[in-house]
């Protein structure tokens, strides 16, 4: 490409982030309704096909457009990615922050309440936390951006939460004082978030189901209790 072809489309780039820019700040019109339509076609795309393997062009395909026009609404799949998102992160650690500041109920109900928010999240927001947790967590300590940043803190404070629980129900014995407070924090996390695997909203089991399921297994174990247990 020689420097004038360039030069054009960098213009023409420009030109369509200025226009793209300009609709944005009209969030009653139809632009942002299919802005929002195309958030969601991404969403399935990445669940589907997973998010390295899904290109614009088949974003663009599955809403009806073509790749060019796909650009007035959206500057890329990474865009189109965080806004999926959205403040979905945010909202659930402040759930979390609640379920702990309850000093009412006991560290293993609070623990029951923080998984089935995990899941009930998972749920809600399916599949954009699924894709998240699938292709994009592992690299967020790499992301220097602001977004990247936010995401590291959100999940540093959801450890730290759960972490204190733990803790705090080895201190008052509703724990046993020698379990790994580490090995724990990461059995419960690697439990949840390995539902992305498996678990779809409309499946047999509900999220209420499998959280119920695996605070049981969490906090009681799976072996029956008895002269031997």
């Amino acid at each position: 490409m020689c420097a004038a072809e360039a030069s054009l489309k960098t213009m023409v780039k420009s030109n369509i982030a200025k226009k793209r820019a300009v609709a944005k700040r009209d969030s009653d019109s139809e632009y942002a309704l299919r802005r929002k339509q195309l958030i969601r076609i991404a969403a399935e795309l990445f669940q589907e096909r997973g998010y390295a393997a899904t290109r614009p062009l088949d974003i663009a395909k599955r809403a009806g457009l073509d790749r060019a026009s796909l650009y007035y609404y959206v500057g890329g799949k990474e865009e189109l990615f965080r806004e999926s998102l959205g403040d979905i992160v945010e909202l659930d650690i402040d759930q979390a922050r609640l379920i702990k500041a309850d000093a009412t109920l006991a560290a293993s109900e609070r623990l029951r309440q923080i998984v089935a928010q995990l899941m009930r999240g998972y749920a809600t927001n399916y599949p954009q936390m699924f894709v998240y947790i699938k292709e994009m967590m592992h690299r967020i300590d790499r992301d220097t951006s602001a977004w990247g940043r936010k995401l590291q803190k959100v999940t540093r404070d959801y450890e730290e939460i759960v972490t204190s629980l733990i803790e705090e129900g080895k201190a008052n014995g509703e724990f046993n004082p020698d379990l790994n407070t580490m090995l724990a924090l990461n059995a419960l996390f690697g439990m949840v978030n390995w539902t992305h695997r498996w678990f779809t909203p409309a499946g047999k089991l509900s999220h209420e189901d499998v959280a119920r399921a695996f605070a049981d297994m969490f906090l009681h174990g799976v072996c029956r209790q008895g002269p031997h247990g």
